[in-house]
């Protein structure tokens, strides 16, 4: 039985993980009515692109599951491979410039 529920954390976890290409709005709170275009991880966070904003975010991994969890952030879409192509491309700008 603890195999099985270890087992099934594992999938519910894998499938609030953000997937590439995929667009998350945020339903309420500080960033109400934006859109997260996921991009990457680095260490213990999540790496997106706001938009309408098309500012770098990064949100530690354990807020956005629990983001995920409370319905605070949404999955709407998986993005045409182009226009994640030019998200990718803003945020790599938008990076360097930050540094």
């Amino acid at each position: 039985m603890m195999v099985l529920s270890k087992l099934l954390n594992g999938i519910k976890t894998c499938f609030r993980h953000p997937k590439p290409r995929h667009v998350y709005a945020v339903t309420t709170g500080d960033y109400v009515g934006q859109f997260f275009v996921y991009v990457e991880q680095v260490d213990n966070s999540f790496c997106f692109l706001t938009l309408p904003d098309m500012c770098v975010k990064y949100v530690p991994v354990q807020e956005f599951l629990d983001g995920i969890d409370k319905k605070i952030v949404d999955p709407v879409e998986k993005m045409p491979a182009e226009v994640f192509d030019i998200c990718v491309a803003q945020y790599r700008k938008n990076e360097m410039e930050d540094k």
